[in-house]
């Protein structure tokens, strides 16, 4: 089966055909409008607010739903609560999260960011109380135009095990000023994913410990890249294989520097880049890069 990210849209939305589950994203994409990865093959079906592709070990999903910045921690909670329901036996491997207007203010003071924090930890809270660290998975979240949140997730039977980057707090210990729930991923996941070794790094930018480091686009994509290569660092897996990259700007205006500094100084032969105009989880960060091997 196939996983399509389209960018540019006019909005947001969920489509099943054949083979292929498409992502349509109002994010405008600085180059190629469509993302296609091959994913191990599985049997359509819709469940709740998601459609699925789903085999005997693997299961590919995504929703698009309409929120408001004051419905925004309710919904995220829902579709949490149907993704960790659904597949209470599979390890998650990765989460994709598109969140409209992300730095804008939701209710009772939070940014959208904070709402949607507390309203993922809460599920994972209650579905996995006991286990929360070993069951959160590499994850992103970004901003998006319009009014959908968008969700894609990967999963399977395989155990997935989680990695973190010692230069970084684990984001699920970050304190209190960041919001009243921290954020629910972990830095990297490796696994066997359809046979190959498989390393899923979450949405890497300009961190150390818990703060954000650089005021310029220079200086955070140094320290991006250093943390992309730690994070690699850590993986049981092999980290030779095929890289796919993919680069959230906050302005468009850096696409220029950054495929420059990337081509020249982290990409490899073989390896895709995409880049992608997305505002970015803290409104002083500029860059944000996700890193997938081997699949």
């Amino acid at each position: 089966m196939h996983l399509e990210f389209q960018y540019g849209a006019r909005q947001a939305g969920i489509e099943a055909a054949g083979d292929t589950l498409a992502v349509g994203l109002t994010n405008p994409a600085c180059g190629q409008p469509t993302e296609r990865w091959a994913l191990p093959p599985g049997e359509p079906v819709k469940r709740g607010d998601f459609r699925l592709f789903e085999s005997g070990d693997y299961v590919l999903g995504a929703a698009s739903v309409k929120v408001r910045p004051d419905t925004l921690a309710a919904t995220t909670e829902s579709l949490y609560e149907q993704l960790l329901g659904g597949h209470p036996e599979f390890s998650l491997y990765r989460i994709w999260h598109f969140v409209p207007q992300i730095n804008a203010q939701a209710e009772e003071h939070l940014e959208n960011y904070q709402a949607f924090c507390l309203g993922r930890a809460m599920a994972f809270e209650r579905h996995a109380a006991h286990t929360l660290h070993s069951k959160i998975p590499a994850a992103s979240a970004v901003g998006t135009w319009g009014g959908r949140f968008t969700l894609v997730y990967l999963a399977g039977r395989p155990l997935g095990t989680h990695l973190e980057n010692p230069r970084q707090t684990p984001a699920y210990h970050y304190p209190e000023q960041y919001g009243p729930k921290p954020p629910s991923f972990s830095r990297a996941t490796a696994v066997i994913y359809g046979g190959r070794p498989t390393l899923f790094i979450s949405g890497t930018a300009s961190v150390l410990a818990s703060e954000s480091i650089g005021e310029t686009i220079e200086s955070q994509l140094s320290t991006t890249l250093e943390n992309l290569l730690v994070i690699a660092s850590q993986s049981p897996v092999s980290s030779g294989g095929k890289r796919r990259v993919r680069v959230y700007l906050r302005h468009a205006e850096a696409y220029d520097y950054v495929k420059a500094q990337l081509d020249t100084h982290y990409l490899k032969d073989g390896d895709e880049a995409f880049y992608i105009v997305a505002d970015i989880c803290r409104q002083e960060l500029l860059v944000e890069i996700e890193v997938t091997i081997g699949l």
